[in-house]
């Protein structure tokens, strides 16, 4: 497919430059209500996610690995596109990995409740 080409069966685009690029039916308020589906998610897993990763250090890393790998490997890969739609339905995922790099690893408790809880973030 040619970038920039829609097919039939494409999603309206929104206007201007950045509406080339993002379809319209991604807004902020749905970014934002997507961060705060994941904000709710983590919460919840964040005892068990503690418990898990005590009891199974080795599976608590894996299910860690396992996430930063369907995050980030779009990106690696050279998909920004499916980067980019993952990151606006889970945004919580990547914020959590920039705090984590921030605070020198301070934000990795939420990626293990999350991931305990069995929902990529």
């Amino acid at each position: 497919m040619v970038v920039g080409a829609q097919s039939a069966a494409a999603e309206p685009m929104g206007h201007g430059l950045i509406g080339q690029i993002i379809p319209a039916k991604y807004t902020p308020w749905g970014l934002v209500g997507n961060l705060a589906k994941g904000v709710e998610r983590a919460a919840i897993g964040l005892g068990p996610g503690i418990v898990h990763g005590a009891e199974h250090p080795i599976g608590a890393v894996q299910g860690i690995a396992k996430s930063e790998a369907q995050t980030w490997g779009p990106l690696v890969h050279g998909d920004v596109n499916t980067f980019l739609k993952q990151l606006y339905e889970q945004p919580l995922g990547p914020v959590l990995d920039v705090a984590a790099l921030w605070t020198g690893g301070g934000a990795l408790a939420g990626k293990a409740a999350v991931s305990h809880a069995g929902h990529r973030i």
